[in-house]
């Protein structure tokens, strides 16, 4: 058996250590930034054969779009590559529904509105108000925001890509 002051001392060491480990686990803990999660969005250009579009690649980028902040824009080049006249058309297909109610799309066809809404409202063909003459080209610009409210609120931490469908119909004679 022990004598006394030596358990003492076990039970001093023992709550010095345990005091010790539980100020090192709270030191290593992610301090609270109080800041709000931004949604991540992509809007890549895509057509079907009819329109020569530039660039293939991503043209709208927002990493950390908050509600109410800025938004983020880009702009696609159509050119009609067939013989006759088109009638241009888009629609966006984003990757998941997550912003459908919360991200708004605004698309210009040389600096005059084409379409306006949020981003599950722009999921039918629209005509971008432009018919192309063989060799003729429109710029199409694309800007998206998070405008403030509950459901772009919800939004944070989401991640979405937009594929803006483009293609070409035949313009009948009255355009």
């Amino acid at each position: 058996m022990s004598p006394p002051k030596a358990n003492a001392g076990k039970w001093i060491g023992l709550a010095a250590g345990l005091v010790l480990a539980a100020g090192l686990v709270l030191s290593w803990g992610v301090p609270a930034s109080g800041g709000q999660l931004g949604a991540d969005v992509r809007m890549l250009a895509a057509s079907t054969g009819e329109l020569d579009v530039r660039p293939t690649a991503v043209f709208v980028s927002a990493d950390e779009l908050l509600p109410g902040g800025p938004g983020a824009s880009g702009t696609v080049s159509l050119g009609n590559i067939t013989g006759g006249p088109l009638v241009v058309e888009t629609r966006l297909t984003p990757s998941s529904a997550a912003l459908d109610r919360a991200l708004r799309v605004r698309l210009e066809a040389d600096s005059e509105v084409v379409a306006i809404g949020r981003l599950g409202s722009l999921r039918r063909w629209t005509n971008v108000g432009a018919t192309l003459d063989p060799g003729e080209g429109v710029a199409l610009e694309a800007r998206v925001d998070l405008p403030a409210g509950q459901a772009a609120a919800e939004a944070g931490g989401q991640s979405v890509e937009i594929t803006a469908e483009l293609r070409g119909r035949p313009a009948r004679d009255g355009r």
